[in-house]
């Protein structure tokens, strides 16, 4: 099971002017207050909890013709229906989002494009990796543009383009894609979760990979355990959840006590929480 980097968000702030009547807003949404909750519920994993929030802040973005209110609501939606395997919600969420995004010429702002890569990372994850090819690249024209070389944004590019890529096929550029995320994400102070993450993606196409051995994949795995073990890691719902996705490939690859310990771990964070 290849893995990805779930946390794309952003606000897109204020609405521009020029609209009809009809469509001047007739207020905004609290997108801290939403996302807050999100947070909240999520670090429980309570996705029932989370499904109602979005449905709450959806309906008042419509209600006040808030739409790039509405465009942070699906950016959250499409994630939501992305780890609930909902495809057929998912798909009115992104049709939905790119009329907005196109609407309010957006696509070409940090938001817009890490909400274009989001969008990607789920029609990948719904087996639609030839359509999220397109839809990285014209996130990442904007990335390179726009962001530091170092920027997590970056990292999570990286390893969520890598798995599109190892979808079609194109081993070696997956390769790099995840050799890529792995340099930006092991640099930043709360980054070893997320590299960890890459390391087992790299793992896995390098079994694809006739030139590399044995001893390539296990150090990718052995590296990854080293990283998510790492005491300087904030014990909190991402690191959580970046367990619980990496425990059940690194069972797979025959690395069961640590899988189980991971698993325990998880299970006691979500009781207490």
């Amino acid at each position: 099971m290849a893995l990805e980097k779930d946390d794309l968000k952003f606000n897109f702030g204020c609405a521009s002017c020029g609209y009809k009547a009809e469509d001047v807003p007739l207020g905004r949404i609290e997108v801290g207050r939403m996302t807050e909750k999100l947070d909240a519920l999520f670090d429980r994993n309570d996705l029932p909890g989370a499904g109602r929030v979005l449905e709450y802040w959806h309906a008042e973005a419509r209600r006040l013709r808030d739409e790039r209110g509405e465009l942070s609501v699906l950016n959250e939606e499409i994630g939501y229906f992305r780890k609930t395997e909902n495809a057929e919600k998912a798909k009115e969420a992104i049709d939905r989002a790119l009329f907005l995004l196109q609407r309010h010429d957006l696509a070409q702002t940090v938001s817009g494009a890490t909400m274009l890569l989001n969008i990607a990372t789920t029609k990948k994850a719904f087996g639609k990796a030839a359509e999220a090819l397109s839809l990285y690249e014209s996130a990442l024209a904007v990335y390179r543009e726009k962001l530091p070389a170092g920027d997590a944004r970056l990292g999570g590019f990286w390893n969520n383009y890598g798995l599109a890529l190892a979808d079609e096929g194109l081993t070696k550029k997956a390769e790099a894609a995840y050799t890529r995320a792995i340099g930006i994400m092991s640099a930043l102070p709360d980054g070893k979760p997320e590299a960890a993450i890459s390391y087992i993606n790299l793992a896995q196409v390098y079994g694809q990979d006739e030139e590399k051995s044995g001893e390539d994949i296990l150090a990718c795995y052995e590296r990854a355990l080293a990283l998510l073990s790492d005491v300087e890691n904030k014990r909190n719902g991402n690191y959580f959840f970046v367990l619980s996705k990496c425990a059940p490939t690194l069972r797979e690859a025959g690395f069961i006590e640590e899988a189980n310990d991971m698993e325990r771990q998880v299970k006691e964070f979500y009781e207490r929480s």
